[in-house]
């Protein structure tokens, strides 16, 4: 493939998915961080989170220096946050095989 192949594509979508998928990181993050007691898991999270936020100030700088121009961010078409943030939280707050037992982890 050489590069006048590659102008025929449109980079604004893919970089207005990237700028969803950051965001969707962030609420679950946040949703996971909010539902979890455990101060060690908690701090990992804000800090995962944080990243993620950084992730999007980078891309949205590297956006305005190609297009001149803000992006919406395009969110994923299916989210299933609340699903995958239950799911995630039976696992992380385990603390022994009856405990993992008890939420159905293990």
């Amino acid at each position: 493939m050489n590069e006048h192949d590659l102008n025929k594509y449109d980079l604004k979508t893919p970089l207005a998915m990237a700028l969803g998928a950051e965001r969707e990181s962030v609420a679950l993050y946040e949703s996971l961080r909010k539902r979890t007691r455990n101060y060690v898991l908690r701090e990992r999270l804000r800090f995962f989170a944080d990243e993620e936020r950084k992730h999007e100030g980078i891309l949205r700088t590297r956006i305005i220096k190609l297009f001149n121009d803000q992006l919406s961010p395009i969110e994923p078409l299916e989210t299933h946050l609340e699903d995958g943030a239950k799911d995630y939280l039976k696992i992380a707050t385990c603390t022994g095989n009856d405990a993992c037992r008890a939420v159905g982890a293990c």
